[in-house]
């Protein structure tokens, strides 16, 4: 079992070149190392510190003779030398982010996930490679998908102390309203929902766990805002991922917008409903009584605005290891003999544009 201190500075030397350019903004990266002119940080490059590779976190200021073997007595330097206790505060607090969110305590005994009263996107980053990959393989969810979601900025990346690297949904806006882009969250009714990216419950800053931790309203849809004219509406932030998938499957990314809500108990704010308006909306429900009541609620809420507005039906379908489909990442795992013989399933997305059959989930509660 590692230290808390320990495994500080492995994470710091992971991050080694971000931490640096955040203790010293006029510093230089060249060839694997960054120079800084001392512990001030004022210009320079006396301070060399190794960024990259297995010797992340060795530093030494060639004018003095100082140096350390890690990061975190290199910020316990530059802070005077005097409270380490500080010095694990700071990175603590950097590492999860400078404006971390507000948690409210004490899990919900479903083990969904926790509500958080402020609304924070300082610790965001748009991820590697790497990170793409991993949540692909997590969700089972495609490449291409996991990419297109980042690309349309409404999934992003961080770390995290308690909970090491995470993922995150959340809306954007990018339409001007009185000559004025929105960023986020500068526009009411923000959500993002955190997860880690190894697939464990989030661990909240009182040592509890939850699924995921919800920061802002979960009634607000997470999608990239304005819509386009057809939406495919899914639950949850998995599933999201997955609408992605589904999208860059049939190559709809210029017919469909992914949008979802983070819960089946809640409704659609009242304040984004206009954003479907005219739209056509396709539903896909999670198949629990939840999911299909939840679902159902959405349907009524849309019709008031929306054009068509219809369920894509799993009764029947199985993926490929024969387990029942019940939601829509299991859709993606289809059973090929299933997928041969139904243009619908084929081409769901597709097959919603020219069809005018209402599809409903009646019998499957």
């Amino acid at each position: 079992m590692h230290s808390k201190v320990a495994v500080i500075k492995e994470q710091l030397a992971q991050r080694a070149a971000d931490f640096c350019a955040h203790l010293f903004p006029d510093g230089n990266y060249r060839y694997g190392k960054f120079y800084i002119g001392d512990l001030h940080g004022n210009p320079g490059k006396s301070l060399v510190i190794a960024v990259d590779g297995e010797l992340a976190g060795l530093w030494k200021d060639f004018a003095t003779g100082d140096g350390g073997s890690n990061l975190l007595e290199l910020l316990h330097q530059r802070n005077g030398g005097n409270d380490f206790s500080a010095a694990i505060i700071e990175a603590e607090k950097w590492l999860g982010g400078q404006a971390p969110c507000a948690i409210v305590k004490n899990p919900r005994p479903d083990g969904g996930c926790q509500k958080a009263r402020r609304v924070s996107t300082n610790d965001l980053e748009k991820g590697t490679k790497a990170d793409i990959a991993k949540l692909s393989t997590l969700l089972r969810c495609s490449l291409d998908g996991v990419q297109y979601a980042s690309e349309q900025d409404v999934l992003y990346f961080f770390s995290n102390f308690e909970n090491g690297r995470c993922w995150t949904v959340m809306p954007v806006f990018s339409e001007k309203l009185d000559g004025n882009a929105y960023s986020w969250p500068s526009r009411p009714g923000c959500v993002r929902q955190d997860r880690r990216l190894d697939g464990e419950p989030f661990r909240l800053r009182d040592w509890t766990e939850c699924k995921a931790r919800t920061v802002g309203s979960p009634k607000f849809p997470v999608a990239h805002f304005p819509l386009k004219k057809n939406v495919l509406l899914c639950e949850g932030s998995s599933d999201f991922i997955a609408a992605h998938s589904l999208i860059c499957a049939e190559d709809m990314q210029s017919e469909f917008s992914a949008v979802s809500i983070l819960g089946a108990g809640n409704n659609i704010a009242e304040e984004a409903i206009g954003e479907f308006s005219g739209r056509n909306v396709l539903i896909f429900p999670d198949y629990d009584t939840a999911g299909i009541g939840g679902a159902r609620r959405w349907k009524e809420e849309l019709e008031a605005v929306a054009g068509a507005v219809r369920f894509f039906d799993y009764a029947g379908h199985k993926r490929q290891n024969g387990q029942p489909i019940k939601d829509l990442r299991d859709f993606l795992q289809v059973n090929q003999d299933t997928f041969d013989y139904h243009r619908e399933v084929q081409y769901p997305l597709g097959a919603f544009l020219v069809a005018n059959t209402n599809i409903e989930c009646e019998n499957h509660e």
